[in-house]
């Protein structure tokens, strides 16, 4: 199937990046590139996601598959990518909506734990830090929270505390990118592991930022200064 999936991607001349997303309809693959075009396949989605490897790819419902880097907004569980169409993320039942109620949110006293429980990072060199994905009564989720900062991480943001803690992420990051919402809601909620890539405050220094989920509805992550690891290499 490898050999299949190459003699594909030579045929219609695509990358990975080129792809905005996948539509599975019947026994047919839809893929939608970045130029308009679409090319219908009996090859599955996951046969190219197993190809790929690229964690920009998300799954937000049966037979629909995104690349963050093409969605322009989120509107609870509603995805508008580039182009216009409109996804629907997955639908939970009311039961599920009462489990995410009461595992997510966090009243005052559960949320000031948070500090508590990952305090074994506050003098770590790795910059770390632990952001909540706040829900509405209805389970969509509509903010993430900065529950979480070690003193790299505030260092490395040039930002005090109280700039970062219990602010909204995109109070804090004013120019963030959406893809970043969707990555981080892919790992808060079903604990897939990502990395993100950015540039530091609109300079060249690149950082990677490796998310998990240490619990329901939070993602954790790890920064990495690239520059850094260059510099220091260069010292050896």
């Amino acid at each position: 199937m490898e050999s299949k999936v190459n003699n594909f991607l030579k045929k219609h001349n695509f990358q990975a990046t080129d792809i905005m997303y996948f539509v599975r309809d019947g026994r047919k693959s839809s893929i939608h590139l970045s130029d308009t075009k679409v090319i219908s396949t009996y090859i599955p989605i996951k046969t190219f996601l197993d190809h790929f490897k690229a964690d920009f790819f998300i799954t937000i419902n049966k037979g629909i598959t995104i690349n963050t880097a093409f969605v322009k907004s989120i509107s609870g569980s509603i995805y508008t990518m580039c182009d216009g169409v409109e996804f629907k993320g997955r639908t939970r039942f009311s039961n599920q909506h009462k489990h995410i109620s009461e595992k997510l949110s966090l009243n005052e006293m559960q949320s000031n734990k948070i500090p508590e429980l990952f305090s074994v990072m506050d003098n770590s060199p790795i910059p770390f830090a632990v952001i909540q994905l706040i829900f509405n009564e209805g389970g969509s989720g509509v903010d993430f929270v900065f529950r979480y900062c070690n003193k790299a991480m505030l260092s490395l943001e040039e930002r005090s505390a109280d700039e970062i803690l219990n602010k909204s992420f995109y109070d804090v990051f004013t120019n963030s990118d959406h893809k970043w919402m969707v990555s981080f809601a892919d790992v808060a909620l079903n604990g897939n592991n990502k990395i993100i890539s950015y540039r530091l405050r609109d300079t060249e220094r690149k950082v990677l930022a490796y998310c998990y989920q240490p619990c329901d509805g939070l993602c954790a992550c790890s920064l990495i200064d690239v520059n850094e690891i260059i510099k220091a290499d260069s010292d050896i």
